[in-house]
């Protein structure tokens, strides 16, 4: 009987120890990388934050800027602009319905908009 107690049999095969030592492995080598992950994402989201702060930091101070010129532009522009009315240009429009780049009056005539002024004033 003491020769039986010394050869004792393992409870579980040697080839399923085997799979749960891999098992365990491959679990923690997840596990470090689901934790670099993680800190990735951190790491990323504190660079998103910081540029979101800074777009609205800048933003807000040319609102702040914008605000600021218009109430100078309010406070002593109006002393040097006067108000004007255009009227109907001397000698007509061609055609009203079609576009300027078409031979028509309508749309954008960029650097032609002086002499329409010329011709309203």
């Amino acid at each position: 009987m003491a020769d039986e107690t010394k050869k004792k049999v393992p409870s579980v095969p040697e080839s399923l120890l085997k799979r749960r030592q891999r098992f365990a492995v491959i679990k923690a080598v997840r596990l470090k990388k689901a934790v670099a992950d993680k800190k990735a994402r951190k790491v990323t989201r504190k660079l998103i934050f910081k540029r979101a702060e800074a777009y609205h930091k800048e933003y807000r101070q040319m609102y702040r800027r914008e605000i600021r010129m218009s109430r100078m532009a309010r406070k002593y522009a109006n002393n040097y602009l006067w108000p004007f009315k255009l009227s109907s240009p001397r000698g007509g429009m061609n055609k009203k319905t079609t576009h300027f780049v078409e031979g028509g009056d309508a749309g954008n005539r960029e650097d032609q908009i002086n002499r329409l002024v010329r011709r309203m004033n």
